[in-house]
């Protein structure tokens, strides 16, 4: 009778035991281990189209304008917590001014640039509604070439610039790919025209828009690690 057989084959179970035990204690000590890097977040860096529709009137009552609607598109680029905002933008507006003796009609195009600047930036790091729209919050500057038509006259080109604040929003989840965003603007455009017979004639406005944005947040150059500091506050907002 050949004993040495019945000694191999346990010793071969033995030694699987171990194994299978060995990798069920490593696989348990993996898991009581936490993870220390943070699931991919909304961390405001995102390129956007955006859709705006508003109402634009004189500065003062002296101007003689009267209000009426605008309209326009824009692209907006922002890096990481939105520390870096730039909108370029093209707004029309219609409304009429009294020229000389007549009320003429108003036809403005403005096309231009603005950088976005949010005091409540770092707000975006706690990714809850309430805390999306603080971060939100921004004041405004930019430059823009004006086109202006004054009833029939031809079309005067002109450069103002602007100053303004606003707000966003998100109407849909920011954590996923891309998401919506409702905004309102307010912002004061200083402008001087030249009217028909020659004289400059002052267009400082005021306009106020409601904006919907597509946003894309899958820039994955600027989809950067959390720091660790962090950690705690996005495992309370997970709770």
């Amino acid at each position: 009778m050949n004993v040495s057989s019945p000694i191999r084959t346990s010793k071969v179970l033995t030694l699987l035991g171990f194994l299978v035990v060995g990798g069920v204690l490593a696989n348990q000590s993996r898991a009581a281990v936490p993870s220390q890097e943070a699931p991919p977040r909304y961390q405001g860096s995102y390129w956007s189209v955006q859709g705006h529709l508003g109402y634009t009137t004189g500065f003062s009552d002296e101007q003689e304008l009267s209000g009426g609607p605008t309209f326009g598109l824009s692209l907006r680029l922002a890096s990481v917590l939105s520390l870096a905002d730039v909108q370029l933008s093209s707004l029309a507006s219609t409304y009429q001014a009294k020229v000389g003796d007549a009320d003429q009609d108003i036809l403005r195009i403005s096309t231009g640039a603005e950088v976005h600047l949010h005091p409540f930036f770092l707000m975006t790091l706690r990714n809850t509604l309430l805390w999306n729209w603080l971060a939100g919050i921004y004041a405004s500057i930019g430059a823009d070439l004006d086109l202006t038509q004054i009833g029939d006259a031809a079309i005067e080109p002109d450069f103002g610039w602007h100053v303004g604040l606003g707000m966003d929003i998100p109407i849909t989840s920011p954590e996923i790919e891309s998401s919506l965003w409702l905004g309102l603007a307010y912002r004061i455009k200083f402008l001087d025209v030249l009217g028909p017979s020659g004289e400059e004639r002052d267009f400082n406005e005021h306009t106020i828009v409601i904006t919907i944005g597509y946003r894309n947040n899958d820039i994955n150059f600027m989809r950067m690690p959390r720091p660790s500091e962090f950690y705690e506050s996005i495992k309370k907002d997970g709770e």
